[in-house]
């Protein structure tokens, strides 16, 4: 059964992607590891991670933790 959500609490296992998709759960993993890298090179992840913090700041006060 699908979840509901945001972008930011929609989550689901390497399997539950690799039989949606039809594909193994390691295809899954390396996908994942390439977008990762793609990211990580281009800065973008990093500002990713700072909206989301900045966001979950805002929200939840000095007791948030930021993710990374």
């Amino acid at each position: 059964m699908p979840k509901k959500g945001s972008y930011l609490t929609y989550y689901m296992t390497h399997q539950e992607i690799a039989d949606e998709l039809g594909i193994s759960r390691q295809m899954v993993r390396n996908i994942e590891y390439q977008a990762l890298q793609k990211l990580k090179r281009s800065g973008k992840l990093r500002a990713f991670l700072d909206h989301i913090n900045d966001e979950k700041e805002e929200r939840y006060g000095k007791e948030y933790t930021p993710i990374c």
